[in-house]
This record gives C-alpha cells, structure tokens and sequence, in this order.
C-alpha cells in the first residue's frame, strides 16, 4: 500500500480529503479487503486517541456488514439512468 493511499485514510478520517477524491477511496476500500483493514485499524487508533473506543471491539464487523450488503438484490442495481 503506497504512502499516498496511507495518507487519503488519514485525511478522509480527519474530515479533511477532498471530496472528488472520498468517492475514488471509498470505491477502493469497496473493493479491496486488505486496504478495509488498514481503514480499521485508522479508525481504532484515532479512536483510542480520542478515548472514545467502544466497550468491545469487532474487528470483523465491516466485512461481514459488506458481506450482507451483497446478498441484496439492491445493493447490486444499477442507478437510473439520466432522460
């Protein structure tokens, strides 16, 4: 994973990326199951950082989350087209 990638997770956590580029990551992050879990562990850290962690922590739970997401018939529809 390329530093710029490790940054655009940083900055689109900070509410800071812009938002051309927040389509394109969160495309990626769809996509690849190994940059998912560099969003997570992100997120855990600036979690601990602001002392705002959960009870429990799943690690898990955005995987099987996509997972369910794909088994909708709505999930995988194509947006209507533009007259």
């Amino acid at each position: 994973m390329s530093e710029q990638i490790r940054e655009q997770i940083s900055a689109l956590l900070d509410g800071e990326l812009p938002e051309a580029e927040q389509r394109l990551l969160l495309e990626r992050l769809e996509r690849d199951p190994a940059l998912r879990t560099h969003w997570s562990r992100y997120q855990l850290i600036s979690d601990a950082a602001h002392q705002t962690l959960p009870p429990q922590i799943d690690l898990g739970f955005a995987d099987r989350v996509m997972a369910e997401l794909e088994k909708q018939p709505e999930y995988h529809r194509q947006p209507a087209s533009r007259l």
